[in-house]
């Protein structure tokens, strides 16, 4: 309890900014740029133990931000203030064109009123297991640079399409909150799972199988180790097609299918990039007479489609949906106004990775994180280039200088 109190003052204590990304009308750089710019920002360590037990600090966690503000599409980049200079640093190196200027708040400065607005937002979650990965930008050949411009697919264009594609009135927004991963990490076990967990208590094949699911079912949570996993996924792909003959004692490698091959050489590669912990929400507002429910619905639901192709891939989906499944759940729609008033203050609060900020006003939603590669991070959210030509996507006019030689790095 005291802990978790530490850790909660810490972090609503730490003063964050909103830094606006403006992008010039040229910029020749492939996602690889913000890849580097994502792996110069990862803090793996929580720090010492005693300056974890006397206050609280943890790793920084930042927001990637997309906003659509009336159909004008924005880059955003939420950070605390301590580490302005070094996120102007990494961005600067590899980016010299543009400019980040801090900003106010759009999301904690919207004029939202339930007497007056409607809102609608839900959080994403990865399909399969983590260390598969999403397609990221090298699977549609932009690792490429000098490629023709008429040759480059960029997927993020679909996206900033889809942003731009609402009304005056309407507001639609997209965050990325990202912490760094630092291996061994534990994840909340629920529902069918849990009791999974119970049977094996008596049923596992093994003693240390069976310890670990007492432990799981008894405190509802599990330890995981994403690099871990992803080896264990390449051993059950490599088992499926090797038999071993009981006479001889010989072993036989059939041969592998494509697909598995695909799939198999994607896992080892993402879990050797440093990753993050991560976790994405969308949300829509707009004044009462100018919301546009079921159509912006299923935009906000196909907004990362691009990124997954068969069962080779990992693949995004609606994860937390603030709704009911039935009318009668909620005759008069107060639990759905609740759950949605949660969603809201959620993604203003950019609520994510610590329980301070977790704590929903009235607790029926559940954040469900889980760990990217900074490669598909980087494929999700990257500066685009001048393959995006939405009209309502703002850049800036002239290229601008060379970043400072003083920045801190």
């Amino acid at each position: 309890m005291w802990k978790g109190y530490l850790v909660a003052k810490a972090q609503l204590e730490t003063e964050r900014v909103l830094l606006e990304i403006r992008i010039p009308r040229e910029i020749n750089k492939t996602p690889l740029a913000m890849e580097l710019v994502l792996n110069g920002m990862t803090e793996p360590s929580d720090g010492d133990w005693y300056t974890n037990i006397t206050s609280g600090k943890r790793k920084p966690f930042y927001s990637l931000e997309i906003a659509s503000h009336g159909g004008d599409v924005h880059f955003y980049i939420y950070i605390p203030r301590d580490f302005i200079a070094r996120t102007e640093a990494h961005f600067y190196a590899q980016y010299p064109a543009i400019e980040l200027v801090e900003v106010k708040d759009y999301a904690k400065h919207y004029p939202f009123s339930w007497d007056t607005h409607k809102s609608f937002g839900f959080e994403y979650e990865l399909a399969g297991p983590d260390p598969i990965p999403i397609m990221t930008y090298k699977s549609f050949g932009l690792d490429k640079a000098k490629k023709e411009f008429n040759e480059i697919t960029d997927p993020i264009t679909q996206t900033i399409e889809a942003l731009a594609n609402i009304g005056p009135q309407e507001e639609m927004w997209v965050q990325i909150v990202i912490s760094s991963h630092k291996g061994n990490s534990t994840t909340i076990v629920k529902g069918k799972e849990r009791w999974k967990a119970f049977v094996g208590i008596f049923f596992a094949k093994n003693l240390a199988k069976r310890v670990e699911n007492f432990w799981m079912f008894w405190l509802g949570k599990k330890g995981s180790d994403w690099k871990a996993e992803g080896i264990e996924l390449i051993k059950k792909i490599r088992e499926a097609y090797t038999q071993k003959k009981d006479d001889k004692n010989e072993i036989t490698v059939n041969e592998m299918t494509k697909l598995d091959k695909i799939k198999m050489d994607a896992i080892a590669e993402n879990i050797t990039k440093p990753a993050y912990d991560v976790g994405i929400r969308t949300l829509y507002n707009a004044p009462k007479e100018h919301y546009n429910g079921d159509s912006r619905h299923h935009m906000m639901g196909s907004l990362f489609k691009q990124y997954s192709a068969g069962d080779a891939y990992n693949s995004l989906k609606p994860g937390v949906i603030p709704t009911t499944a039935y009318p009668w759940q909620d005759k008069k729609g107060k639990n759905i106004r609740k759950l949605r008033d949660d969603m809201y203050r959620a993604y203003v609060r950019r609520a994510f990775i610590y329980k301070d900020l977790e704590h929903y006003k009235y607790g029926r939603v559940l954040f469900k994180k889980f760990v990217m590669s900074t490669e598909e991070l980087a494929t999700i959210y990257h500066l685009p280039g001048q393959v995006a030509a939405t009209p309502s996507f703002e850049r800036i006019e002239s290229v601008t200088g060379q970043a400072p030689s003083n920045l801190p790095l």
